[in-house]
């Protein structure tokens, strides 16, 4: 595939060309790019409209358009130009991703053991979005709830019967999810890789992060 029709496929204006074959080749290929973006995202499209979101897709692929060639990958392409462009909804598409991403988690959750008694093992499809509005309530009704003074957490994680949950936490929680993510730590450890360097007592924390850690728990977001 010559770089030519490549940019002939994306370009939102394209320009003339004698290569054969080349406005039925456009077509096709934006047709698949845009129904698989188009099932990606169901809040934003409902948000956005038909044609805001023909527009924001558009947009996407007149910037460059995906870096994979892997049909299931490529709304992570458009919610990683969305970030860098500082697109309006740019957190909402962020969050729907999220949400994709640990539905097709290939991790077998059936295997996924609890023998690591008194220590915070998180569920592996565990995916965590920040952000400054609370995107949960964005719809076509509540298009653009106000942005915050501080940043809040969403962690999104698939349930062995493949429900996918959702939670807002605080970043403390986030950041202890982060860290426990890789390998399992006790409440205690946490709470004193949180505390490093700030000198006071973790015996609080620890207690705050349990309370968290049992309710993600019960959720099967992580397991104690």
């Amino acid at each position: 595939m010559s770089d030519d029709l490549v940019r002939y496929a994306l370009a939102a204006e394209p320009p003339e060309t004698a290569l054969p074959q080349a406005e039925v080749y456009r077509e096709l290929v934006r047709q698949n790019l845009f129904a698989v973006c188009h099932n990606a995202f169901p809040v934003a499209r409902d948000v956005l409209g038909d044609d805001g979101f023909q527009g924001l897709f558009s947009d996407f692929l007149e910037a460059g358009g995906p870096t994979t060639s892997l049909y299931r990958d490529i709304p992570g392409d458009l919610v990683d130009w969305a970030l860098d462009a500082a697109v309006e909804m740019a957190d909402l598409l962020h969050y729907e991703w999220l949400e994709l991403v640990a539905a097709r988690h290939p991790a077998n959750l059936t295997e996924w053991s609890g023998e690591t008694v008194g220590l915070v093992a998180v569920n592996p499809t565990m995916q965590v979005g920040v952000y400054d509005r609370h995107v949960h309530t964005i719809s076509a009704d509540t298009p653009a709830p106000p942005r915050l003074n501080h940043l809040t957490a969403y962690l999104v994680w698939r349930r062995s019967d493949d429900e996918v949950c959702f939670q807002r936490v605080g970043l403390t929680v986030a950041r202890a999810v982060a860290l426990a993510h890789d390998a399992p730590r006790s409440p205690d450890n946490l709470a004193q890789a949180l505390q490093d360097g700030e000198g006071s007592d973790t015996t609080e924390l620890a207690a705050s992060l349990g309370a968290v850690f049992a309710e993600l728990a019960a959720r099967d977001g992580l397991r104690l």
